[in-house]
């Protein structure tokens, strides 16, 4: 439910933040001539996408998946921080001023952005699902 009430914060606070358009990146895809196959060719950057072998995205296969050990607890300690939101022509992503954390086993991670998907990038036994 937390991550459901900070979505609704995040999409109703876009309007109140800048948008830079300023940053595209070659769009790519999942299939077709911007698929992953083809994602080493968009530009000299992605050249190591060609030979990757354990690369987004990946097709989780219920048959072979395990049930992961229970996590003790997520504890997040979010700042009241500007965001930067950058639209790349491929998704909206959010860059935070890197002060917001979350503590989960025993590691801190540090909140540095986040960025939607629409469409599933990974496939759950070969098929795709809506954000």
């Amino acid at each position: 439910m937390a991550i459901v009430a900070a979505g609704l914060v995040c999409v109703t606070t876009l309007s109140a933040v800048e948008v830079d358009h300023s940053h595209h990146e070659p769009h790519w895809g999942y299939d077709g001539t911007t698929g992953p196959k083809d994602w080493g060719k968009l530009k000299k950057d992605f050249e190591r996408c060609e030979n990757g072998e354990r690369q987004s995205p990946i097709d989780i296969a219920t048959a072979k998946a395990s049930k992961a050990d229970v996590v003790d607890g997520i504890f997040v300690s979010y700042t009241d921080a500007p965001l930067n939101i950058i639209n790349n022509g491929h998704t909206i992503q959010v860059n935070s001023d890197g002060k917001s954390t979350a503590l989960l086993d025993g590691k801190e991670f540090t909140l540095v952005q986040f960025h939607f998907h629409e469409g599933s990038e990974h496939t759950v036994d070969g098929k795709r699902y809506p954000m």
